[in-house]
């Protein structure tokens, strides 16, 4: 991101929004760099950096409901040690990998969830897969994906 480099078609375009007044658009995506592995585009929203648009619009979503009432305690970017025992005749364990939730809230039953976003198959890799059965085994924790 520090490599960001704006166009003269990137500052007209920031300029002509600015003057419709879109100053909270999802498309204010930080320009230049090279393209994502997934064809997601990185946003920010109101200073809060993501990996996608998709990302953004399901938090906004989330905080909508927390200022309803329908949620509490949520969070972004949770990260959660995953954990393998030191050796067979010991209790001690140590951190291998950790899994990082996009989102992690509270229901109003007091269920606590934890959310992954999502674009498509292409973006589960073998390391998610991985990191998901291992959180629920170890912690007794689905990811929920949106």
């Amino acid at each position: 991101m520090a490599n960001a480099r704006w166009t003269e078609d990137d500052l007209s375009a920031h300029k002509a929004r600015m003057e419709r007044g879109e100053r909270k658009s999802l498309d204010s995506y930080v320009p230049g760099g090279k393209p994502s592995k997934y064809h997601n585009v990185k946003v920010i929203v109101d200073g809060e950096k993501f990996d996608s648009k998709k990302e953004a619009q399901h938090w906004a979503e989330l905080k909508l409901r927390e200022k309803i009432g329908d949620i509490s305690n949520l969070r972004r970017q949770v990260p959660y040690d995953l954990r393998c025992p030191i050796d067979w005749n010991s209790t001690g364990q140590a951190v291998v990998a950790t899994y990082i939730a996009d989102f992690v809230f509270v229901d109003a039953k007091g269920l606590t969830h934890v959310q992954d976003c999502k674009g498509g198959k292409a973006t589960k890799t073998q390391a998610y897969m991985l990191k998901k059965r291992w959180l629920a085994i170890q912690s007794n924790i689905d990811i929920e994906e949106v």
